[in-house]
């Protein structure tokens, strides 16, 4: 070898046949126009113009792997809080790492094997308000996502992540157990 770290598996390479004084590169942030440059006019660019894997790919011919768009994880039921198991059964779900708390919750609302009682839930139900997530014993708020949920609660690279659902309890609940 040349010393060159070459891409990852599945990485898209694509090969500058041109000089580099003919590539042109346009730099924009938030859909403003940044910068326009070439590649070779792009090492005179102020640093934070330009992220730093461009720079590593197009000068240095070094290229990094994404991180995986999709996170694995579990969805299992919490016996203590009386909520039926899913209909399929299947509790191995993958999803965007993006995916919000409160998408798992109407998930598993939807895939109850015996829903909710409608008269305790109303016509438009608000699932966060019955049903929590947990990871690791920590309730997970409704707007984390896959990403964060892994990364603060789970806090384990190696395995598939695991959450628990569980019925919230309401607040006449949680009154008579102070009691």
């Amino acid at each position: 070898g040349d010393g060159r770290k070459q891409p990852a598996k599945g990485v898209p390479v694509v090969a500058l046949e041109a000089p580099p004084r003919s590539v042109r590169l346009t730099i924009s942030e938030a859909g403003r126009v940044m910068a326009r440059t070439t590649v070779e006019g792009s090492r005179s660019l102020a640093e934070h113009m330009v992220p730093h894997w461009v720079s590593e790919a197009l000068l240095a011919h070094r290229f990094y792997s994404r991180e995986k768009a999709k996170v694995p994880f579990y969805v299992r039921q919490d016996p203590a809080r009386s909520l039926s198991a899913l209909q399929d059964g299947s509790s191995r779900l993958e999803a965007l790492r993006i995916l919000r708390m409160r998408q798992v919750v109407k998930y598993v609302a939807q895939q109850l094997s015996t829903p909710l009682p409608a008269d305790e839930v109303g016509p438009d139900p608000v699932w966060e308000d019955h049903i929590e997530i947990l990871c690791n014993g920590r309730v997970l708020p409704a707007e984390m996502d896959l990403y964060s949920a892994r990364l603060l609660a789970w806090r384990n690279p190696s395995d598939d992540m695991e959450l628990v659902y569980r019925r919230r309890l309401t607040g006449h609940e949680l009154g008579s157990r102070d009691m």
